[in-house]
């Protein structure tokens, strides 16, 4: 089901900006959350239009032996098109080891996002429940947003070693990043890819620390058009 998951992940610049300059302001009176929008479709893969559905947000390490890190779940309703909307971080924590997205470690931002959501039946038969009805609409990349959380929780200003955004590319295979000063192990790395339509698939990618030439390449599990963004923070 991961080809359907169209993910619309979002921070306004102004908040970001704010988050940035009143940290401690923000970690003590604002509840973090990121939006999220996706399009939902059942098991034969039809668009839900109109439909209340339940949605199930994992974040989860790119290393499975670590699991969930906050596992939510929310309950919302579809539009005519079949898309929703949710808040991750705002939803009712079901599990994982942290309890906020204020207490992930951004800075590793090796971080996937896996996504579950069920479609309620109208009418509800008497014996259902929704917990064994999730459907597993695929895990991607969580991309370059939580540096603004990250920014909240240190009292340290952000070391930005490269950001930029591409001009429009098309059908490549990796992209090559390539940086002005050391790249270091631990450094953080994000990186967010953007369809230049609707709909379009977005590949998933991995990362290679190239050390000896000092440059980060980004490999795609399928050939990608469309503009990355990238940060890279000491």
């Amino acid at each position: 089901m991961r080809r359907f998951l169209i993910l619309f992940i979002s921070f306004t610049s102004c908040l970001l900006f704010f988050a940035l300059q009143h940290a401690p302001l923000l970690a003590q009176s604002f509840k973090p959350g990121i939006n999220f929008q996706a399009l939902a479709r059942d098991k034969e893969g039809n668009i839900a239009s109109n439909k209340v559905i339940y949605v199930k947000t994992e974040l989860i390490s790119a290393d499975s032996s670590q699991g969930s890190f906050l596992t939510e779940e929310h309950f919302t309703q579809t539009d005519g098109g079949g898309i929703f909307g949710i808040t991750i971080g705002k939803g009712q924590r079901v599990g994982g080891t942290f309890f906020s997205l204020y207490e992930i470690p951004w800075k590793n931002l090796n971080y996937l996002l896996r996504i579950k959501l069920v479609i309620q039946p109208s009418p509800i038969p008497s014996n259902w429940n929704y917990h064994q009805e999730w459907i597993d609409m695929g895990t991607a990349p969580f991309e370059i947003v939580p540096y603004a959380l990250f920014a909240q929780a240190t009292t340290s200003a952000l070391q930005v070693k490269s950001k930029n955004r591409t001009e429009l590319v098309q059908h490549i295979d990796s992209l090559v990043i390539q940086l002005g000063e050391p790249l270091e192990l631990d450094d953080g790395i994000s990186v967010s890819l953007e369809a230049y339509k609707v709909p379009m698939p977005v590949p998933n990618y991995f990362l290679f620390r190239d050390f000896l030439l000092n440059r980060v390449i980004v490999y795609f599990t399928a050939p990608f058009s469309g503009y990355v963004s990238w940060m890279i923070i000491d």
